[in-house]
Order: C-alpha cells, then structure tokens, then sequence
C-alpha cells in the first residue's frame, strides 16, 4: 500500500474514531435522564429439546449493559416449534431505580445461574471509558500528525527530525529528500 492509501486508511480511522466517540457521547448524555433498553428472545421447542435464548442491551445511569441469556433443557416434543420476537422498552427513573444490584454498577462481568435454571451473562461498560477508546485513534493520529507539521514547519526532516538547516536539499539522517512525503 502506498503513501496515498495509508493516508486514505488513516483519514478512515480518523473519522470513525470520531463519529464513535460522539455516539458514546451522545448516549452518555442520555443515559442520564432515560433507562433504555431492547431484547431480542428466540425460542425453540425440537424433538431434541428446549432452547430459550435472550439478548439484552440497556442503556442507562452513564453504562451501557449487554447480555444474555440461555436456557437449555430436555423435553419430549413431537414437533418442531419456534417463536421469535424483540422488543424496545424504556424505563422510568422510578422503575429503573428499583433494579437489581448488577444494574446499579457502571462496570463489571457477571455471570450466573438463575433459580429457574437459564444461565445468565452481562458486561456493563460505563460510557466515559468507551468514549475514551473510541477518541484513542484519532488521538493518536491527531498527535502524530501535529508532530510531523511541527517539524517541518522548524525546518527538520518529517521522517525522523533530524535539522536540514545545514542540508535543506536531503536528510543526512535517513536519506529522504527535503520536503518528501513519509510513510507510516
């Protein structure tokens, strides 16, 4: 890949890096006010058995939760049965602030066995850190390209700094002509 594409590639991962970290932004603000949320559930009855799965996500109180759930058991079935629905909710402050303990963390992993048998796994991410690995990128790119203008701009080599003051024509360092582009 050329200079050309590498800066395509770079200006790409900029400007997603920047849209992501405005939507966890943007979310973090309303997670604020409103406790939202959508679950998807499948389940199956087969000759085999029982499947009854849910996804979760809920956004609310500055963390965003994921989950699921999975319950798993032996029936004797002489058809195949199948029924599939998702549903958008939202929660008022009162109903949200009634909610298990888990709900209540802003980060963390748990996972547990609930007393009817399905398995149950959530992650919680609170928004500030999501922000904060979405702008990484653009950071870094930001930081970089800062770097490389300043250098120019000093009369040094964008490559790898080194003065062209006494050699405006090539660099002594790195061989790289005066003025050319980098890569990387």
């Amino acid at each position: 890949m050329g200079e050309a594409g590498r800066g395509i590639v770079r200006a790409a991962v900029f400007g997603a890096s920047l849209v992501l970290t405005v939507a966890a932004v943007a979310m973090w603000a309303r997670s604020a006010r409103m406790t939202e949320g959508y679950e998807d559930n499948l389940a199956r009855i087969a000759p085999g058995g029982y499947l009854h799965r849910i996804l979760h996500v809920r956004s609310g109180s500055g963390a965003v939760y994921v989950g699921a759930s999975v319950l798993r058991r032996a029936v004797d079935a002489s058809n195949d049965h199948q029924w599939h629905h998702g549903h958008y909710y939202r929660l008022t402050p009162k109903a949200a602030a009634g909610a298990s303990d888990f709900w209540k963390r802003k980060i963390g992993y748990d996972r547990t066995r609930l007393p009817s048998g399905m398995e149950l796994t959530i992650i919680a991410a609170p928004y500030p850190l999501i922000a904060a690995i979405a702008a990484a990128p653009a950071a870094l790119i930001g930081a970089r390209a800062w770097r490389r203008r300043r250098r120019f701009r000093d009369g040094c080599c964008a490559a790898c700094g080194y003065d062209l003051r006494a050699s405006p024509n090539q660099c002594p360092e790195c061989g790289r002509p005066a003025g050319a582009a980098t890569s990387g």
